[in-house]
């Protein structure tokens, strides 16, 4: 009997002290969600605005307004100016490395940022020649190794006539391997760029007694530029793409 009484003394002190016992707090699942900012195309557009200086800008009247853009400052080292272009028709804007025309074979270099997404750098081989190259290939070698080879998809390369010759041109987009392979060009880099087609290949001239135009230097310099334009842009925006900003990029936004 003296066991039972015991016992039960024991039950109802461990009850007693269960009943003072401090609520437990809630459990992770149970705290509400902290809310997610989802970025906006207003938000977007200022956050792209921030990455340059635009002056000289003129509406063409056909959708199109074309302008300067000044990324970064003359006291630094990544300043650099591109001929844009906002198309409001196909709702993106396009950032030119240099002197956006083509006069001879050459490699241009641009920035395509269609509208609430991610930039795309593109890399535009151009071919002029008295005969058909039939281009299929870049290859860029910098202080003796190849860093890039692409292959062109099958016949989409654009060709057609021009003044007394043919011209065939294409435009590729970089991958950010591409870019990250591109980014071992500097000003002082010794620098070969071969495009190459079914009826042979042709490397970018530098200046010399029959060519006033350095094709080598020329794309030197841009592709250094573009890719600071790239940088920027993407630092600029970083945080603010709308939902589905990432882009699935077309052959050509030109």
């Amino acid at each position: 009997m003296k066991n039972l009484i015991f016992t039960i003394t024991c039950l109802l002190l461990i009850a007693g002290c269960s009943k003072n016992e401090p609520a437990k707090p809630p459990t992770p699942s149970m705290e509400r969600p902290i809310p997610v900012h989802i970025a906006t195309m207003d938000e977007w557009t200022s956050a792209l605005s921030s990455a340059y200086i635009e002056s000289q800008t003129k509406d063409k009247g056909d959708g199109v307004t074309e302008f300067m853009a000044a990324f970064g400052t003359k006291e630094n080292k990544n300043f650099s100016i591109a001929f844009g272009e906002r198309d409001g028709f196909r709702k993106l804007r396009i950032y030119k490395a240099g002197m956006p025309m083509n006069i001879g074979t050459s490699v241009k270099t641009y920035v395509s940022v269609p509208d609430g997404k991610k930039p795309i750098l593109f890399i535009a081989p151009y071919y002029w020649g008295r005969s058909w190259l039939f281009m299929k290939k870049l290859s860029i070698m910098v202080d003796g190794n190849v860093i890039f080879e692409h292959d062109f998809e099958l016949n989409t390369s654009y060709r057609r006539t021009e003044g007394v010759g043919v011209a065939e041109s294409y435009d590729l987009v970089a991958t950010e391997q591409d870019i990250d392979a591109l980014r071992k060009i500097h000003p002082e880099s010794k620098v070969l760029v071969r495009i190459s087609g079914d009826k042979g290949y042709v490397n970018l001239i530098g200046k010399n007694k029959r060519h006033e135009i350095d094709a080598i230097e020329e794309f030197q310099r841009d592709i250094v530029s573009a890719i600071v334009i790239y940088d920027e842009i993407s630092k600029a925006i970083e945080g603010h793409i709308p939902p589905n900003g990432t882009p699935n990029p077309p052959k050509s936004l030109k």
